[in-house]
């Protein structure tokens, strides 16, 4: 039972997020049980996270930040900036039509 508890604060104490006590808890417990000392170890190792970051080098792919959000960012006011342009137009059109067809209507009566 105690593993499961171990386990779930594994992540915290890697970390260092935890409190002194439960520092000690985990530390002592590691070094009693293989299980437990092995999840840490994987936990610990490697993700592969350098090779990622440097394939997105290669690729020219910039990582999220202020130049990739400033690109979103215009490529979106200028999406919606066409879309705002285009729907005026048809609310333009459209009631240009239905002013007309109302004018030829009532002015025929």
């Amino acid at each position: 039972m105690i593993c499961s508890i171990i386990r779930d604060l594994l992540p915290l104490y890697e970390e260092q997020i935890c409190s002194k006590e439960t520092a000690e808890l985990v530390q002592e417990h590691l070094k009693e049980c293989d299980e437990c000392r092995k999840l840490y170890d994987e936990m610990r190792g490697d993700i592969g996270l350098r090779e990622v970051v440097n394939s997105a080098t290669l690729l020219n792919v910039e990582p999220e930040g202020k130049g990739y959000d400033r690109k979103n960012q215009e490529f979106w006011r200028k999406y919606y900036g066409s879309l705002l342009l285009k729907g005026v137009g048809i609310f333009i059109v459209t009631y240009t039509v239905v002013v007309s067809i109302w004018m030829i209507i009532g002015g025929a009566r």
